[in-house]
C-alpha cells in the first residue's frame, strides 16, 4: 500500500505481512524509507506463511538478478570511462 507515492524517511522499521510477486513494489516500499533526512539503517521484517515460499523465492531471484545487472552495468560504465580517458 505504501510503495506508491509516499516518502517515509522519518521511519526506519517496517513490516510486510505477506509479499506480492512484484520485486519492484517490494524494493520501492523499502526505498521510500531511504529518502533525504534518513539517519538510521532501515529494517524490513517480512512475515509470510509456508504457502508463500514460492513467492518469496521468486522475489529473491528477481532481487539477485537486479543486483547482478546493476553490478555489470557499473563495471561496463567503468570500462567505457577508462577507454575514453
Amino acid at each position: 500500500m505504501y510503495s506508491q507515492g509516499m516518502n517515509w524517511q522519518h521511519c526506519h522499521r517496517m513490516a510486510f505481512v505477506g509479499l506480492g510477486d512484484s520485486y519492484e513494489q517490494y524494493y520501492q516500499a523499502i526505498r521510500r524509507c531511504y529518502r533525504y533526512g534518513q539517519t538510521e539503517v532501515v529494517q524490513a521484517h517480512i512475515v509470510v506463511s509456508e504457502l508463500e515460499t514460492q513467492i518469496v523465492d521468486n522475489v529473491k531471484r528477481k532481487e539477485s538478478q537486479a543486483n547482478q545487472i546493476t553490478t555489470e552495468l557499473v563495471a561496463q560504465m567503468r570500462r567505457v570511462r577508462e577507454a575514453v580517458a
